[in-house]
């Protein structure tokens, strides 16, 4: 079997309805060895697998790897010695090396989750999530809507006006996979095309793409936005099909679009601050399997779609808490909830099922002290914390960013690295004042409950600060 790869790129850009192409960048990340869940081994198949994962699929850092942790060591402790930023640099270091060497490989059987969220934030991936203690502007929205209008008064009315906001996450295998359809004319040839796609049988695909806008008025933000994500799998033990002979497609797609907003109160000591947002989406989602004939002809397609399509709508809710006590290293407790109660997702056919938006609480503590030039944020979180079969392991979440100009996205160049169940993320900020560009290499964990399946995104977030003309 090849390595893997392939065909998010090819399913976006034959299904979404608001955008028909997946740009990517030059990124490359080894894939690894899935081992299926309760599946039983003989103790000799069992150790002939993990040989062969450790042979073709090794993750370049974690344990089993002490050449790649050389080699980060080597590389941290030269350019720490170098940087200009001295014990700074050195500390934010010395927590990635950590984390690398902590992480560990995944084995798993593969799925077609997507993100719960409806937006791309390329500094939360880089974060690992770990950000209720340090979100700003259109990400506060999210991850704390205390935080909304930032965590001191500004005498500036208008902090943002982004106009447009636009996000992109993909993982290898998407990004591989357009480049075989694009270098082999796999979407001209289905003989190719299908070539193509089995080769990549039991490996998960995965893009996205966001755009969207928001003003952050004083304490208010309102803003609109639309998100599209597919995640799909050629599952090994379905393809091809048995009767048919097919090469078959399992699927999830969904495009939600919406408008928003929130706004927060603080304090005058600038001590304690409570915030609110809500917005009303309207959600499409696709989830089956479908064939690849299917997949390339328009008609069969669109009958497809007809059928499988499930249209939702509902009004979201998020809440957030947020203190500060008076300190040098400013110690900062939080706590937000998303969606509480369950918010119903109403669907708009009477005769189908209805969803849910899952109910979500965060706790998390933060530190924030300025070392010379820079503002150092070290944020701790633990999310999901009424989900009580999950273990306190795959909750948590760590992170650390070193801001110069300014802190969080205010700055004018942010250094960012977060660390969770999934392994290490890495990431980082530039803020020209009318351009924004965020860019994030993160690991992430879309397993159930406890199963750890850990892919690696790139993602970026371009947006326009039309405030600042």
């Amino acid at each position: 079997m090849n390595s893997p790869r392939r065909y998010v790129g090819l399913c976006m850009k034959k299904l979404n309805f608001s955008c028909n192409c997946l740009i990517v960048l030059d990124f490359s990340f080894p894939g690894r060895f899935f081992c299926r869940k309760n599946t039983s081994l003989t103790s000799e198949t069992g150790a002939l697998l993990q040989a062969h994962s450790k042979q073709k699929h090794q993750m370049p850092v974690g344990r089993g790897n002490d050449k790649g942790n050389e080699n980060i060591f080597q590389f941290c402790q030269t350019f720490s010695d170098r940087s200009p930023c001295g014990g700074s640099m050195r500390l934010f270091l010395k927590f990635i090396v950590f984390s690398l060497v902590v992480a560990e490989p995944s084995r798993a059987d593969v799925k077609t989750t997507i993100d719960p969220g409806f937006y791309t934030s390329a500094r939360a991936g880089a974060l690992a999530n770990a950000l209720s203690g340090s979100a700003t502007g259109l990400d506060a929205a999210f991850w704390n809507p205390a935080l909304i209008g930032g965590t001191s008064e500004s005498k500036q009315n208008i902090r943002n006006l982004h106009l447009p906001y636009l996000g992109i996450s993909y993982n290898k295998n998407a990004q591989d996979l357009k480049k075989g359809f694009d270098g082999k004319h796999g979407d001209k040839d289905p003989v190719i095309g299908e070539s193509l796609v089995n080769s990549t049988e039991g490996e998960r695909q995965y893009g996205r793409f966001s755009m969207g806008s928001d003003v952050e008025w004083k304490r208010i933000l309102i803003n609109g936005f639309s998100d599209v994500q597919s995640a799909a799998v050629s599952p090994r033990d379905r393809s091809p099909d048995p009767v048919t002979g097919d090469t078959m497609i399992a699927l999830k797609y969904r495009q939600a679009s919406g408008v928003g907003m929130g706004f927060s109160w603080m304090n005058t000591r600038e001590t304690l601050a409570i915030g609110w947002y809500s917005a009303i989406v309207n959600i499409k989602e696709l989830e089956g399997e479908l064939s690849y004939e299917e997949l390339i002809n328009y008609n069969a397609r669109r009958t497809y779609i007809s059928q499988n399509m499930s249209s939702y709508t509902a009004i979201l809710g998020h809440y957030g808490l947020w203190y500060r006590i008076p300190h040098a290293m400013n110690p900062t407790f939080t706590l937000v909830t998303r969606n509480p109660g369950h918010i119903p997702l109403k669907n708009v056919d009477s005769t189908k099922p209805d969803g849910t938006l899952a109910e979500e609480w965060t706790m998390g503590f933060s530190l924030h002290p300025r070392i010379g030039d820079g503002i150092l944020s070290w944020n701790n979180d633990i999310a999901r914390i009424s989900e009580h079969r999950e273990s306190m392991k795959s909750k948590f979440s760590s992170s650390l960013e070193l801001s110069f100009g300014g802190s969080g996205t205010t700055g004018t160049f942010s250094l960012r690295a977060g660390a969770n169940r999934a392994g290490l993320s890495l990431g980082m900020g530039v803020n020209m004042g009318i351009l924004n560009f965020d860019v994030a290499n993160q690991a992430v964990d879309f397993g159930d409950v406890n199963d750890r399946m850990v892919e690696r995104r790139t993602s970026g977030v371009l947006s326009v600060n039309v405030r600042e003309f």
